[in-house]
């Protein structure tokens, strides 16, 4: 849901579902106003957690409904003919004028955990944007890059949290969702810390002092009645 509010160009996302701990459908529209383009994409993407056996997370992930006419069927499709898509409300492709879906052949992310603080990525993906009228040079040079900015544009997001617990959202989102944050996904973080003989750092999202917690309750005022 907040990918909007910090991945490169794009203007919205949402999740559609989350089939399991480490299973999300998700959506999101990246646009180019001052050319007049704009592109959606919907996807499934699934995860592994092996940090306990060799320090990695795995996570795969393909496009659902992005392929263009006439374009072969990918290899794998494990993660697209599953029946339980078919009860979801996935929204359909971009119509107006400059719109258009982009066709997500596959994504494979390699996260190797080196610390309490730091981690490895490795990103590969096969995108396609379905921009036939630019040259193909160009379109892999952008995409090349945008890769790069995604990652550093996701680093500057996890370095918020901690600066701003009350008022930074993806902190908030953590609270709210308490059962996989901190029930579900610190437990797992914590084993891998004793594994590895590491101090648990502090996680700042749950660690409110009375003052930000008082501060927390009246923002939260604000924004009921606001929607009210």
């Amino acid at each position: 849901d907040l990918h909007s509010k910090w991945a490169p160009f794009c203007t919205a996302s949402k999740t559609i579902a989350d089939l399991g701990k480490l299973d999300t459908v998700g959506w999101f529209l990246i646009g180019l106003a001052n050319f007049g383009l704009s592109r959606d994409g919907c996807f499934r993407v699934i995860g592994c957690d092996s940090t306990l056996e060799d320090g990695s997370i795995l996570v795969a992930g393909q496009g659902i409904h992005d392929l263009a006419e006439g374009a072969p069927e990918p290899k794998y499709t494990f993660l697209t003919d599953d029946p339980i898509l078919q009860k979801l409300d996935i929204p359909p492709p971009l119509k107006r004028r400059g719109g258009g879906r982009m066709t997500i052949r596959n994504i494979e992310v390699v996260i190797h955990v080196t610390s309490p603080t730091t981690a490895m990525t490795r990103l590969v993906a096969n995108v396609d944007p379905n921009m036939t009228f630019l040259p193909q040079p160009l379109l892999e040079f952008v995409m090349k890059n945008l890769a790069g900015v995604a990652l550093a544009k996701l680093q500057n997001a996890a370095k918020k949290i901690p600066r701003h617990p009350v008022t930074n959202e993806h902190a908030r989102r953590m609270r709210d969702e308490e059962d996989f944050y901190r029930r579900w996904l610190m437990q797992k973080f914590r084993a891998v810390c004793e594994k590895n003989g590491w101090e648990m750092p502090p996680v700042s999202a749950f660690e409110l002092t009375e003052e930000q917690l008082q501060k927390e309750r009246e923002l939260a005022e604000q924004r009921a009645q606001k929607n009210t």
